[in-house]
């Protein structure tokens, strides 16, 4: 769903940043890098639609994991860097944690893959 969000270009909305830069909040400051780049956003959002549906297909889940494990994580130290409030980090911890554990669980299954 976010990622349709960030198709129809509602997540980021286009800022005026009239401040100095060091004076911004953080969470500003994030948002606008984000929705500075219409090309960023597309990649970002196909990026997350693709690792969803590859996640969905039981065929190619275990790819889907693996590929979203680094996704989650970045999103999980972006928001605690940039000051999110305590519910939306607990719940991007929680994703990346939760990604990590599906790899852990399939360990086996990836070290057959690759040798």
């Amino acid at each position: 769903m976010n990622s349709v969000i960030q198709f129809l270009d509602m997540q980021y909305p286009r800022r005026h940043i009239h401040e100095p830069i060091d004076q911004v909040d953080p969470v500003t400051l994030v948002w606008y890098f984000f929705g500075y780049s219409q090309p960023y956003r597309l990649f970002i959002a196909l990026s997350e639609l693709v690792l969803g549906m590859l996640i969905i297909i039981p065929n190619t889940s275990r790819l889907g994991v693996l590929l979203y494990f680094p996704f989650a994580l970045n999103i999980a130290v972006m928001t605690w860097c940039f000051t999110h409030t305590l519910p939306v980090k607990v719940v991007s911890t929680f994703i990346a944690i939760s990604s990590f554990y599906l790899i852990i669980r399939e360990l086996s299954t990836y070290k057959k893959l690759l040798l």
